[in-house]
């Protein structure tokens, strides 16, 4: 699977508003799913899916990554590369994912 740059902006934008923001997670899917009307299916799925799993295993990526609430941009693309490399998504080479310690977060989990 390979990362597109603007689905990634669209989740972290998500995670972003559902956790700082405190606003409903179906509302902000649903208003993400919006933003976009190139995206197709297998895009809105991408960005559906990846938010409710990162949402619903807050805690346990919070705590792999070392963060703490409130979420950063920083902190929240943090959570975005544990999931990626806990789901085996190799992470591309963007300013991001610099320093992302692959072997300790598949070491933790």
């Amino acid at each position: 699977m390979r990362l597109h740059r603007n689905l990634c902006f669209a989740v972290i934008d998500g995670l972003h508003q559902i956790f700082n923001e405190d606003e409903y997670a179906d509302k902000v899917i649903q208003t993400l799913l919006k933003r976009d009307k190139r995206w197709g299916s297998r895009d809105r799925a991408f960005v559906a899916e990846t938010t409710y799993d990162i949402v619903r295993w807050k805690r346990l990526y919070a705590e792999i990554a070392e963060v703490k609430e409130p979420f950063n941009r920083d902190n929240l693309w943090r959570l975005f590369a544990v999931w990626a490399t806990l789901k085996g998504i190799k992470l591309p080479d963007w300013k991001y994912f610099t320093n992302t310690p692959t072997r300790k977060i598949k070491g933790k989990f």
